[in-house]
């Protein structure tokens, strides 16, 4: 009898986990849901960075040119990498949410790329 309770158990037990994987391999939530909190907290840092960047335009105005475009392409680069990621973000969780064309399922977005060549 206690032999019968333990094979029910291994089976009902390798049944859970066949069902937890199913899941988290189509989860969108678990796919995406980590790199969307650090899109938030990324977002919040840029709005810091923002507000820095005007202060430092309006202390700062005696600032060789050289210094100054060196800031403002560097905030530049991040404004786009932020469209990007916000680009990313909405394409994946809100344009092709429960979509299953080929162009949601199969395709990067273009914003992706744009990213990856302003991070490097």
């Amino acid at each position: 009898m206690a032999n019968l309770w333990y094979h029910d158990c291994r089976t009902s037990a390798k049944r859970v986990r066949s069902k937890m994987r199913e899941y988290i391999a189509n989860s969108t939530e678990v796919m995406w849901g980590p790199g969307f909190i650090g899109y938030i907290i990324a977002t919040v840092l840029y709005g810091t960075s923002f507000g820095q960047y005007i202060f430092y335009l309006r202390s700062f105005p005696q600032d060789s040119k050289k210094l100054k475009s060196f800031i403002m392409t560097v905030f530049l680069f991040e404004t786009i990498h932020q469209c990007a990621m916000m680009g990313i973000y909405w394409s994946i969780l809100i344009s092709c949410r429960r979509s299953t064309s080929l162009e949601c399922t199969n395709k990067l977005p273009w914003q992706m790329l744009a990213s990856t060549f302003v991070l490097l």
